[in-house]
């Protein structure tokens, strides 16, 4: 809830997973990709806890298949020796694939942001 209270503060989209859900928290990084994370905690005794945090991207999959789509009329117009077209379509294909990891990092660098600023550091653990 502390994580999810700073991404907040920082303006950014966050959803919580349900009760089956197999991740924690998605952040949004933009219209085009997102990370989900997973949290686990192991107590170790005598007062210590060691917390994991998992994450990876999501991409849609309306986004997905516009870059494959994008991808695939490139290669067509190459095929068919329309270079006009198919450097166009190569380029929105690239600008979107750029797009999608460029979200998917904003993401990742909002969440890294809020564990550092969630109060909480090694030293209080051990």
């Amino acid at each position: 809830e502390n994580i999810e209270a700073t991404l907040r503060t920082q303006s950014v989209a966050v959803l919580r997973g349900g009760d089956y859900d197999r991740w924690d928290l998605e952040v949004r990084g933009g219209l085009f990709g997102s990370i989900r994370t997973c949290m686990a905690v192991e107590d170790h005794g005598s007062g210590t806890q060691l917390v994991r945090f998992r994450t990876w991207p999501r991409i849609g999959a309306l986004e997905t298949l516009l870059a494959v789509l994008l991808v695939l009329l490139t290669i067509l117009a190459a095929i068919d020796q329309a270079w006009l077209a198919s450097i166009i379509l190569g380029v929105v294909a690239t600008a979107l694939v750029v797009r999608i990891f460029g979200d998917c990092s904003a993401a990742m660098s909002s969440f890294l942001s809020a564990l550092d600023q969630s109060g909480t550091t090694e030293e209080e653990w051990s």
